[in-house]
């Protein structure tokens, strides 16, 4: 009796197709966690300060404010190691946290769109990315389904995406779809 063979890694089983692609998950940018942690390491020596000031010294003060910051820390670290999803590109569907699903055929148009806006002397840029559905989901009753249906009335888009919910660009985000879908219309 012989001794069942071991697939290797290039065998027809586990090789992966080829016009397969990879399913990503798009996370929410890092950068307010970051921000948290930078902000409770400057209260941290702001705390260390008042400990240290020879003259009316405010230790109580500076434990609360040490004890704040630690915390705020630990915080970020653990708001940065566990980002939420704020999209899934799947090989059939593109999956939104705000947008829900949307299968890859139904998408019309995809785009990014630059809004820029000046105050006074400074100037911002903010890229959203604007889906154009084939065909319109059926609108919400209530509240929300008139504020959707005036945000399609007015953008003339039905799904509205910020780029600054996603950790990578609006057109890396744009040509990650566009691959999914021209492989969709290949198959």
């Amino acid at each position: 009796m012989t001794a069942p063979q071991k697939s290797s890694p290039t065998s027809p089983a586990t090789r992966p197709t080829a016009g397969a692609l990879p399913h990503l998950e798009i996370r929410f940018t890092p950068v307010p966690a970051w921000l948290l942690i930078g902000f409770g390491a400057a209260f941290l020596i702001l705390a260390v300060f008042f400990m240290a000031l020879p003259r009316g010294r405010s230790v109580g003060l500076g434990i609360v404010i040490a004890t704040l910051s630690v915390a705020a820390m630990v915080g970020g670290n653990i708001w940065r190691n566990h980002l939420p999803v704020v999209a899934r590109l799947t090989n059939k569907q593109l999956i939104l946290k705000r947008g829900g699903s949307v299968a890859w055929g139904e998408i019309a148009v995809i785009e990014k769109k630059t809004i820029k806006m000046r105050y006074k002397a400074n100037r911002a840029e903010s890229d959203w990315i604007c889906i154009k559905l084939k065909t319109p989901r059926p609108v919400e009753k209530g509240l929300n389904g008139f504020f959707l249906k005036l945000k399609n009335a007015v953008t003339g888009y039905d799904i509205i995406v910020p780029q600054q919910d996603l950790s990578i660009s609006a057109d890396a985000f744009i040509d990650e779809c566009k691959k999914r879908m021209a492989a969709l219309s290949q198959s």
